[in-house]
Formats: structure tokens, sequence, C-alpha cells
């Protein structure tokens, strides 16, 4: 959002045709559009996806409906504003190649997730979690070398396993991650060189159940974003990250770097208490922003990382 923002400043970039911005785990995107277009652009076209946030704690709520169908609408409503923005028709079947595509990379993920939690962890869950970035912005390029970078990755890590190749000692603590710090890779160094791991889960028993709209690609799309145990209900989140942390091992779980976004923020900050209860498991919370490193000090965070990192080793022991 800064370099969109300093790039329309800038004349490096002119207004585009459309931003079509989502909404959906956080509203910085639509709040950093709003500011280029009143303080700097009035010509920037935004179509904002939003969803509240106001069911029930604990709700599944891809499970509702009304939820799913309230989703679907507003999917379907801005793919349908930004075409005619910018005068291209996509065919439907083409957007159901797109979720047939999505779902068969995120069931290829789940089986670099599963290896992953082999002992000794064979491989970085920085590096790791970055191959499902096709699952969560578009590319441009075509999703062909993503395909064939996740299937070489899995063969890589595939044979590790056999042989018992690891990143760390088998044993090692291990700390799950909700969103890996793939922006601050250093942070998982620090982690490493003090004897911890950290991964993100695998897959959940709802994120490997059939859907329920597999005819219509937006109720499809829709079910799939609410049933991520990002977006999804605070409750069902806690509900889905236990079952990943029991499931897969962990020796406890790290939320933060989000406490600058008024909705992942406190959302983590309820997470861990909540995870905590469910699991028996110690959970922890780093202070600062997931994009950007400048405005506090590698050596601070330092600290505070050693500091559990012992925490872990002592509880092992």
């Amino acid at each position: 959002n800064k370099t969109r923002f300093a790039a329309r400043k800038m004349d490096i970039i002119p207004s585009p045709d459309i931003s079509w911005i989502w909404g959906l785990v956080c509203d910085e995107g639509p709040k950093a559009d709003e500011f280029i277009r009143c303080y700097h652009d009035p010509d920037w076209k935004t179509y904002v996806l939003r969803l509240p946030r106001d069911q029930p704690l604990g709700t599944p709520e891809d499970e509702v409906d009304e939820r799913v169908e309230y989703l679907a609408a507003q999917m379907r409503d801005g793919f349908e504003f930004v075409q005619r923005s910018i005068g291209i028709d996509v065919e439907a079947e083409q957007i159901s190649r797109v979720v047939e595509f999505r779902q068969g990379y995120f069931q290829t993920m789940g089986k670099l997730r599963r290896l992953m939690a082999s002992d000794p962890q064979p491989y970085s869950g920085i590096e790791a979690y970055l191959l499902s970035y096709p699952l969560q912005v578009p590319i441009n390029t075509g999703v062909e070398p993503w395909e064939e970078a996740l299937e070489l990755a899995i063969a890589e890590i595939e044979e590790r396993v056999e042989r018992g190749v690891g990143i760390l000692p088998a044993g090692s603590p291990k700390l799950m991650f909700k969103i890996m710090p793939y922006c601050q890779p250093w942070i998982g160094r620090i982690f490493e060189e003090n004897g911890v791991l950290l991964s993100a889960g695998g897959p959940t028993e709802k994120g490997l159940s059939p859907l329920r709209y597999q005819g219509d690609p937006y109720r499809a799309s829709a079910e799939i974003w609410l049933r991520g145990a990002v977006i999804n209900n605070t409750g069902f989140q806690a509900e889905q990250l236990s079952e990943q942390l029991v499931t897969y091992g962990f020796d406890g779980m790290l939320f933060g770097l989000f406490d600058f976004d008024r909705w992942l923020g406190s959302d983590d900050r309820l997470l861990a208490r909540m995870i905590e209860k469910n699991t028996d498991l110690p959970t922890f919370y780093l202070e600062g922003d997931f994009w950007e490193d400048r405005d506090y000090s590698r050596e601070g965070l330092r600290t505070r990382i050693e500091t559990v990192c012992e925490i872990l080793k002592q509880r092992k022991a």
C-alpha cells in the first residue's frame, strides 16, 4: 500500500482504469485507496469488496447459506463491474477453470504442508509458505511456473525426508505461525539460529472436505474463502488452528506483526488466548509490522525472540 501510494504520488504509475480492492481479511487496502483518492488523485477509481464481521463467535460461516450467497454476490458484482470498466469479458468457463486450478493447487500444497510436519523439519517454513502465493494474489505470469516449482519442491522435500535431513536436529521445538513473515525472512532465521523451527499448519479436516457448491464458481469461491483460517469467524479460526497444532505436533503458536491492523491485530490477540485454553500449548505475540521493518529495532526483536526460544526449549526438555 505504501508502494502504491508513493508510485502514484511520484507519477511513476498513472491512475488505473479500476482498482479492485478486497477488504475481507483486513481493511488496510481499501483505506489506502481512500487515502490516495482524497489526498492526491480524485480520479483514482475503486471498487471495494467487503464482508461484515457480524456472525456469532464460533460460527462455521462456510456452512451458512446466506453468508455464502452474500459473499458470492459481492464477488460477482465486483467482477462484472471490473469487466465493464476495462472493456473485457471473461467467459464463465474460464472462471470455473480458475476455481478448479485453485482447488488442485490447494490439495498439492496440503501434501507439502504434511511433509513439513516431518521430524526433522526438511525445509524452512518461510520458503514453503511462499509457494502458496498463487492462492492469495493475482499472478500475471501464468501459473505454470508456480506449479512446476511446487512439484520440484515437493520432490526435493520427499528426498530430504527419506534421508532424514532437516534444517535443525530432530526433536527441535516447533512453532506454528498463522501468517509466516515472508516479507521479513530474517525473523525466521533468528528463530532457527536459536534452535526453534517455524512453520505453517497443514490442512484441516474441514479444508480437505468436498465443496458444497461445486457448480457455481462464485459460490465455490465464497465457500473456499469462508473456510480459511484467516478470514473465518474468530471462534471457528481458533478451532481450526487448534486442530492443526495438535494434528501436526507443534509445541506452541506464534502470532503477531499485524498489530497495526485493527482487524488482524485484534483477532490475533483474541486467538492467542482462545488457542492456549483449547490446547494447553503456549502462545506468543510479536509486535511489529509484517511489511515494514524500518519502524522497529531488529536487535530489540531479537531479544524477545531469544526469550521465546528459551521458554520453548525448557518446556521441550
